[in-house]
């Protein structure tokens, strides 16, 4: 089995959100941040 999800940026989430931050618009709405261990359903 791999890593934990989402522990392969290494950056940090503060430093993904200020990448994303400058990103254009269709990058931007191709992210969410999903809270850890809360089952979601997701839009296919």
């Amino acid at each position: 089995m791999g890593p934990h999800p989402g522990k392969h940026f290494r950056q940090g989430r503060a430093a993904v959100e200020r990448e994303l931050a400058a990103a254009p618009p269709e990058i931007r709405r191709r992210f969410q941040w999903l809270p850890a261990g809360v089952p979601t359903d997701l839009p296919r």
